[in-house]
């Protein structure tokens, strides 16, 4: 499944929106906003800076993870516009990230489904 426009946040006002008001999730590895859209579908934003991954194999391979990992629970991130962005002590290997982010999507849709 690949992301389309209606998937992304693309605007820098939709971004600022969820840097505004959204509910914040912090770690060493990642700092995740997460705001209700009123939509059906949840929206993802990413801000992985090359300051903070040097390497532009390595800051892919991060998007592509953080993508993969929101594509496997969008079913239970209904109606939230999201951004991810990347800490720059990001020290995780995959498999590491793979956790972390799946931990998140489910914290984020636990406290979704409680509010």
């Amino acid at each position: 499944m690949r992301f389309s426009s209606d998937d992304k946040l693309n605007t820098q006002s939709q971004f600022r929106q969820v840097f505004n008001a959204g509910k914040k999730y912090a770690s060493r590895d990642f700092l995740i906003l997460a705001i209700n859209n009123f939509r059906t579908k949840p929206r993802l934003g990413l801000a992985v800076s090359k300051n903070h991954i040097r390497l532009a194999t390595r800051r892919n391979r991060v998007k592509r993870i953080i993508r993969e990992t929101f594509r496997r629970h969008i079913d239970s991130l209904p109606g939230l516009d999201i951004i991810v962005l990347v800490n720059k002590r990001i020290n995780a290997n995959d498999t590491e990230l793979y956790g972390k982010l799946d931990r998140y999507w489910n914290k984020i849709a636990n406290e979704k489904n409680h509010t």
